[in-house]
Protein backbone atom coordinates (compact mmCIF):
# COMPACT_ATOMS: atom_id res chain seq x y z
CA UNK A 1 0.00 0.00 0.00
CA UNK A 2 0.82 3.62 -0.77
CA UNK A 3 3.61 4.98 2.10
CA UNK A 4 4.26 1.43 3.53
CA UNK A 5 7.38 0.62 5.13
CA UNK A 6 9.72 -2.30 3.33
CA UNK A 7 12.16 -3.69 5.89
CA UNK A 8 14.77 -5.90 4.26
CA UNK A 9 17.08 -8.11 5.86
CA UNK A 10 19.96 -8.99 3.50
CA UNK A 11 22.28 -12.03 4.62
CA UNK A 12 25.37 -10.39 3.42
CA UNK A 13 28.53 -9.05 5.16
CA UNK A 14 27.03 -5.94 5.29
CA UNK A 15 23.89 -6.29 6.20
CA UNK A 16 25.24 -8.47 9.29
CA UNK A 17 27.61 -5.30 10.26
CA UNK A 18 24.58 -2.81 10.10
CA UNK A 19 22.34 -5.02 11.94
CA UNK A 20 24.81 -5.63 14.56
CA UNK A 21 25.80 -2.51 14.73
CA UNK A 22 22.35 -0.81 15.05
CA UNK A 23 21.05 -3.45 17.14
CA UNK A 24 18.25 -4.64 14.91
CA UNK A 25 16.81 -7.24 12.93
CA UNK A 26 16.37 -5.49 9.63
CA UNK A 27 18.93 -3.45 7.90
CA UNK A 28 17.22 -2.09 4.69
CA UNK A 29 14.24 0.59 4.41
CA UNK A 30 12.17 1.50 1.72
CA UNK A 31 8.97 3.01 0.39
CA UNK A 32 6.01 1.53 -1.51
CA UNK A 33 4.80 4.46 -3.87
CA UNK A 34 1.59 1.82 -5.28
CA UNK A 35 1.36 -1.70 -4.35
CA UNK A 36 4.43 -3.53 -6.63
CA UNK A 37 6.61 -0.55 -6.64
CA UNK A 38 8.97 0.89 -3.98
CA UNK A 39 11.55 3.97 -3.84
CA UNK A 40 14.41 3.27 -2.02
CA UNK A 41 18.51 4.47 -1.52
CA UNK A 42 21.13 1.64 -2.63
CA UNK A 43 24.23 1.95 -3.60
CA UNK A 44 23.16 2.37 -7.47
CA UNK A 45 21.43 5.82 -6.12
CA UNK A 46 17.78 6.78 -5.72
CA UNK A 47 15.50 4.38 -7.69
CA UNK A 48 11.76 3.13 -8.16
CA UNK A 49 11.81 -0.90 -7.53
CA UNK A 50 9.58 -3.68 -8.31
CA UNK A 51 8.47 -5.75 -5.17
CA UNK A 52 8.91 -8.63 -7.65
CA UNK A 53 12.99 -8.50 -7.14
CA UNK A 54 12.47 -8.59 -3.28
CA UNK A 55 9.98 -11.42 -3.68
CA UNK A 56 12.51 -13.31 -5.83
CA UNK A 57 15.14 -12.70 -3.59
CA UNK A 58 13.09 -14.05 -0.49
CA UNK A 59 11.86 -17.08 -2.38
CA UNK A 60 15.74 -18.24 -2.58
CA UNK A 61 16.37 -17.47 0.77
CA UNK A 62 18.70 -14.27 0.37
CA UNK A 63 16.56 -12.18 2.50
CA UNK A 64 13.34 -11.86 5.03
CA UNK A 65 10.40 -9.33 4.08
CA UNK A 66 8.86 -7.26 6.53
CA UNK A 67 5.96 -4.63 5.91
CA UNK A 68 5.20 -1.66 8.15
CA UNK A 69 2.51 1.23 8.20
CA UNK A 70 3.14 4.54 9.81
CA UNK A 71 0.05 4.89 12.41
CA UNK A 72 -2.64 7.15 11.61
CA UNK A 73 -1.06 8.99 8.73
CA UNK A 74 -3.34 11.13 6.60
CA UNK A 75 -3.69 10.73 2.58
CA UNK A 76 -1.96 14.22 2.82
CA UNK A 77 0.53 13.49 4.49
CA UNK A 78 1.26 10.07 2.33
CA UNK A 79 1.20 12.44 -0.79
CA UNK A 80 3.87 15.34 0.67
CA UNK A 81 5.67 11.90 1.86
CA UNK A 82 5.60 10.51 -2.08
CA UNK A 83 6.24 13.95 -3.43
CA UNK A 84 9.74 14.29 -1.94
CA UNK A 85 10.74 10.73 -2.92
CA UNK A 86 9.96 11.23 -6.44
CA UNK A 87 12.29 14.43 -6.41
CA UNK A 88 15.05 12.70 -4.85
CA UNK A 89 14.93 9.71 -7.89
CA UNK A 90 18.20 9.61 -9.84
CA UNK A 91 20.40 11.14 -6.70
CA UNK A 92 23.35 9.24 -5.64
CA UNK A 93 24.39 6.95 -2.57
CA UNK A 94 25.76 8.49 0.35
CA UNK A 95 28.96 6.52 1.36
CA UNK A 96 29.87 9.69 4.07
CA UNK A 97 26.53 9.46 5.61
CA UNK A 98 26.80 5.92 6.05
CA UNK A 99 30.39 5.86 7.53
CA UNK A 100 29.03 9.02 9.96
CA UNK A 101 26.07 6.82 11.17
CA UNK A 102 28.23 3.90 11.74
CA UNK A 103 30.82 6.05 13.70
CA UNK A 104 28.28 8.06 15.19
CA UNK A 105 26.86 4.39 16.71
CA UNK A 106 30.08 2.46 17.60
CA UNK A 107 31.08 5.77 19.55
CA UNK A 108 27.60 6.62 20.97
CA UNK A 109 27.54 10.20 19.98
CA UNK A 110 24.15 11.69 20.56
CA UNK A 111 22.27 11.87 17.08
CA UNK A 112 20.32 14.36 18.07
CA UNK A 113 22.69 16.84 15.74
CA UNK A 114 23.03 17.02 11.57
CA UNK A 115 25.84 15.16 11.04
CA UNK A 116 27.66 16.36 7.33
CA UNK A 117 24.92 16.50 5.40
CA UNK A 118 24.71 16.45 1.63
CA UNK A 119 21.31 17.26 0.48
CA UNK A 120 22.01 15.05 -3.63
CA UNK A 121 23.18 11.98 -1.91
CA UNK A 122 21.39 9.81 0.44
CA UNK A 123 20.88 6.06 2.32
CA UNK A 124 18.11 4.26 2.71
CA UNK A 125 16.74 5.34 6.68
CA UNK A 126 17.64 8.86 6.00
CA UNK A 127 15.66 9.10 2.66
CA UNK A 128 12.38 7.45 4.30
CA UNK A 129 12.90 10.30 7.19
CA UNK A 130 13.81 13.31 5.41
CA UNK A 131 10.27 12.18 3.60
CA UNK A 132 8.09 11.65 6.90
CA UNK A 133 9.95 14.96 8.11
CA UNK A 134 8.38 16.84 4.89
CA UNK A 135 5.25 16.06 6.05
CA UNK A 136 5.59 16.38 9.45
CA UNK A 137 5.85 13.07 10.97
CA UNK A 138 9.33 12.29 13.05
CA UNK A 139 9.94 8.21 13.72
CA UNK A 140 11.97 10.07 16.76
CA UNK A 141 12.47 13.22 18.70
CA UNK A 142 16.20 12.31 20.13
CA UNK A 143 17.67 11.62 16.65
CA UNK A 144 18.33 14.01 13.56
CA UNK A 145 16.33 12.55 10.42
CA UNK A 146 19.78 12.41 8.71
CA UNK A 147 21.58 10.35 11.31
CA UNK A 148 18.67 7.81 11.83
CA UNK A 149 19.16 3.94 10.94
CA UNK A 150 16.36 1.16 9.72
CA UNK A 151 16.17 0.32 13.39
CA UNK A 152 15.12 3.34 14.63
CA UNK A 153 12.28 3.67 11.97
CA UNK A 154 11.09 -0.13 12.75
CA UNK A 155 10.89 0.22 16.25
CA UNK A 156 9.42 3.81 16.44
CA UNK A 157 6.14 4.14 18.15
CA UNK A 158 5.14 5.82 14.80
CA UNK A 159 5.01 2.53 13.18
CA UNK A 160 3.59 -1.22 13.19
CA UNK A 161 3.96 -3.79 11.87
CA UNK A 162 1.50 -5.05 9.15
CA UNK A 163 3.21 -7.99 7.11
Amino acid sequence: MRGDILAVRHYSWLGNRIRKSTNCEYNHVAMFIDDEWLIEATFKGVKKTHIDTYKKREAKRELDLAVYRITEMTDIETQLMLVFLEDKLGKKYDFLQLLTLWVFLFFGISRRIEPIDNTHKWICSELIAESAYSAGIRFSDKIDPDCISPADIINSNKVRRIE
